[in-house]
């Protein structure tokens, strides 16, 4: 993930990252007055593709992918992908180049994944 003015936040190197005001808790700092303390979370989930494909279902007919998602945490003024406001306490999956902002906080944060990760 990666705002316009700074330098990229490797998000892989932890499970999971805290959004918000608070910056005694928060590994992201959101600075503007309407972010709400702790505002939102970017973590990892695990997905089982199966193989629709087949008669025969088992674990080997499956392929598990690692995907980023976030989650808004009841936020007062939001939080957006590509500009549009996404529901409180319910997962969504983050693609390559979404745009992230939060609150009415001009500043954007941009998903790059490497090429291993999209499909």
């Amino acid at each position: 993930m990666k705002n316009e003015k700074s330098n990229p936040i490797l998000l892989y190197k932890q499970k999971a990252w805290l959004l918000g005001r608070d910056q005694d808790v928060t590994d992201i700092s959101l600075l503007n007055p309407s972010c709400s303390s702790q505002h939102a979370v970017i973590c990892f989930r695990k997905i089982i593709n199966n193989d629709k494909n087949r008669y025969v279902q088992s674990s080997l007919n499956n392929e598990e992918d690692i995907k980023p998602f976030i989650i808004d945490l009841k936020s007062t003024n939001g939080t957006f992908i590509n500009g549009e406001r996404i529901d409180d306490s319910r997962y969504y999956e983050l693609k390559n180049n979404d745009i992230l902002t939060f609150g009415q906080s001009s500043r954007e944060f941009i998903i790059l994944l490497n090429e291993q990760q999209e499909e």
